[in-house]
């Protein structure tokens, strides 16, 4: 019995002994369970910390620029012609508009083939000009030095193209009514250049010289009456006789101009016409001209009706009058800068509107 008292007592101190180091192990292992997951908690409070300054700095960042808010393009909608160009500009409706805040400033067309874009003075305008017809949104996305976008304005562009076919530097052809002579009159001969021009209608009682130019196109028209009877031939306004070769100045009448034809006779009729193409040859004796068109267009059809009731037309003044000559000479050079705002420009100007309303009447 002693010795299974003995016996028990070593089995109870070695179970104590293994209890007590499994005890340790346990409390060890819970340690450095709560260690790891003090340092993930850790890393975790500090990873939404910092996500949370980032954020609130970001947004701190992007509140220095909320005047950027007031920013609007001005105009919002534009309409323009082929050719012409108008200034566009950003404004602020708080009237704030900070320089140098960092702010990128990127200006953009929809459609460049209707309206192009150029630098102006400052960072906020810029100058769009109208190459095309159609529509096209010009457009100004302002960002912070972050490349976030703090606002975009913009400006809706409509181009027309009134331009005339055939005239200044715009391809293609002539549109409007063929013109063509009366029953009984016809030519007899090439339309050319003259040798001279107007001049020769002064201090000569000789020469049948109608119509208004400056010189330029100043064309001969051979013409025969086959009839018994005189007969009447009109030119009316917006005629436009075209040079055969394409290489001279195709010319423009803004007036009608009424001949008449002795009965069986041939008639040399000299006839002025202002020059519709700038940039071309003025028509010479060897020159060979087309009959043309009765334009169509609604730039000109405005410009002859602007003239119609004006004295413009050389067979109005006197040939012997030196005052009807000075008077002829001055109008006939402002009509023919008229004309090429019409032909090879963007249409008449108030100025031309204004020195149109200053010439002589009828």
């Amino acid at each position: 019995m002693q010795q299974n008292r003995n016996s028990n007592r070593g089995m109870e101190t070695k179970i104590m002994k293994k209890n007590g180091r499994g005890q340790k192990n346990l409390n060890t292992r819970s340690s450095e369970n709560f260690f790891n997951r003090k340092i993930v908690i850790t890393t975790l409070f500090l990873f939404v910390i910092g996500l949370v300054s980032v954020i609130f700095n970001s947004c701190k960042k992007e509140d220095e620029y909320s005047y950027i808010e007031d920013y609007y393009m001005q105009p919002s909608t534009l309409t323009l012609k082929v050719g012409e160009n108008e200034e566009l500009w950003i404004q602020s409706s708080s009237n704030f508009m900070p320089s140098g805040d960092g702010t990128s400033w990127n200006w953009t067309s929809s459609n460049n083939s209707v309206a192009t874009i150029a630098d102006g003075c400052c960072l906020n305008d810029k100058y769009v000009y109208a190459v095309g017809k159609g529509t096209a949104t010009i457009t100004c996305t302002i960002s912070s030095a972050n490349g976030n976008i703090l606002k975009t304005v913009s400006c809706e562009v409509t181009v027309s193209d009134d331009r005339i076919p055939g005239l200044g530097n715009t391809s293609g052809n002539l549109t409007g009514s063929p013109f063509t002579l009366p029953t009984g009159i016809e030519l007899t001969g090439d339309i050319t250049g003259l040798s001279g021009n107007y001049n020769n209608y002064w201090n000569q009682t000789t020469g049948n010289y109608y119509g208004s130019g400056r010189g330029f196109v100043d064309l001969l028209l051979k013409l025969h009456n086959t009839r018994s009877t005189s007969e009447t031939v009109t030119f009316p306004a917006a005629t436009i006789l075209i040079s055969k070769t394409g290489t001279c100045q195709n010319g423009v009448l803004i007036q009608k101009v009424t001949v008449t034809i002795p009965a069986n006779s041939n008639y040399l009729l000299n006839l002025s016409f202002y020059c519709g193409n700038k940039n071309k040859h003025a028509a010479g004796s060897s020159d060979v001209y087309l009959l043309g068109v009765v334009s169509n267009a609604s730039r000109l059809l405005d410009l002859c009706n602007r003239v119609m009731n004006k004295k413009i037309n050389i067979e109005k003044f006197s040939r012997t009058s030196t005052s009807d000559y000075s008077t002829f000479i001055n109008l006939s050079g402002i009509l023919q800068n008229i004309v090429w705002d019409v032909t090879d420009g963007n249409g008449l100007t108030q100025n031309d509107i204004t020195s149109i309303n200053s010439l002589p009447n009828n």
